[in-house]
């Protein structure tokens, strides 16, 4: 299985190479991604407790998640033969149960029980349902769904949490239903982890300045959704600067990764510590093309980054996959606030 696979397997040190680099028949790239969008392929990383990473391909015979191991070292491969009970299956979303490590992945198909014939269902017929896959990627679980998910992500008190609009839906570890959340009291939560805490907006000219920007100064305002707690975080990096971005996730340490313009910020919002990194900085490449949300955040505290990227020889692009660890993030003096 998977015999054409020419992955690279390099541990990524200090001249961030990638851990994982892939390129086609690997993994499905269409057109060059600057002139044509490309529907299909790489949509999704995610990473389980041990570091290891999943990679979720898309579209016409391309549905499947791919598993490597921390190092990059291929291990197996989820795709319909997985889910024998089904028929026309494709993958949605998928997220990682941070108390057993099993994959959680959201999907759709047709059972081979009934007498209908799988290929006249139209597509939005079909039934969603929810496959739980252990670490060594034996299916455990097909559970029934009325959900249809666009993200998916956990907490680490063992809920799951589905973009279903126009709101989001919470579950128990069990994936009973809990509640909806309003998208108005959530705005702007990440794609790797549920966090409570999001970006406030700031006063743009009175909070933050013109001069501001130009001293390189950065203002950053955190809401608890939950306890209405507001945190405001300022420092100065020229020419570096920002009032923005999002909140990525958290690892299960309790620190919150934002995503801004040019780089990550780890904020604890307990100890009141920060810091920054700039993957440029890094020698991380820039992106050649689309690659579905190329982000993602360890339970650990590492960021891991997806890029499409041209092989200098070949000049065709590979799927490239690096891993910025929590060491490589310098702390920042701040003053805080509290509301």
């Amino acid at each position: 299985m998977f015999d054409l696979l020419n992955f690279t397997i390099i541990f990524l040190i200090s001249d961030m190479k990638p851990v994982v680099s892939l390129s086609s028949p690997d993994v499905f790239i269409q057109g060059d991604g600057y002139k044509e969008p490309m529907p299909y392929g790489p949509m999704e990383i995610r990473i389980d407790m041990g570091e290891n990473i999943y990679i979720r391909e898309s579209g016409d015979e391309h549905e499947r998640i791919i598993k490597f191991d921390s190092t990059g070292i291929f291990a197996y491969t989820i795709d319909s033969l997985s889910i024998p009970s089904l028929d026309r299956i494709s993958f949605g979303s998928m997220t990682i149960d941070p108390l057993s490590n099993d994959l959680i992945i959201s999907g759709k198909g047709i059972p081979k029980d009934t007498n209908i014939d799988p290929r006249t269902v139209p597509s939005i017929k079909i039934k969603w349902y929810i496959f739980i896959f252990s670490s060594k990627g034996e299916l455990l679980r097909t559970i029934a769904s009325s959900f249809l998910t666009g993200r998916f992500v956990h907490d680490y008190e063992g809920s799951f949490y589905m973009d279903f609009e126009p709101d989001y839906v919470q579950f128990d570890n069990d994936f009973n239903y809990v509640k909806k959340i309003n998208r108005s009291d959530v705005n702007m939560w990440g794609y790797s982890q549920w966090s409570n805490w999001i970006v406030a907006g700031v006063n743009v000219g009175i909070e933050y300045t013109v001069s501001d920007s130009r001293a390189g100064k950065f203002l950053i305002k955190l809401k608890n959704i939950k306890t209405k707690k507001l945190l405001s975080f300022s420092f100065f990096d020229p020419p570096q600067h920002s009032f923005g971005g999002y909140v990525e996730g958290q690892d299960r340490d309790g620190n919150i990764y934002l995503n801004i313009y040019h780089g990550y910020i780890r904020i604890n919002p307990v100890t009141k510590k920060l810091a920054i990194v700039y993957p440029v900085a890094l020698k991380i490449p820039s992106g050649g093309g689309d690659v579905g949300h190329g982000n993602a955040i360890s339970p650990n505290g590492c960021i891991y980054i997806a890029r499409l990227v041209r092989d200098e020889l070949s000049n065709n692009l590979k799927y490239n996959i690096y891993r910025i660890t929590p060491n490589l993030f310098q702390e920042k003096e701040c003053e805080v606030k509290t509301q």
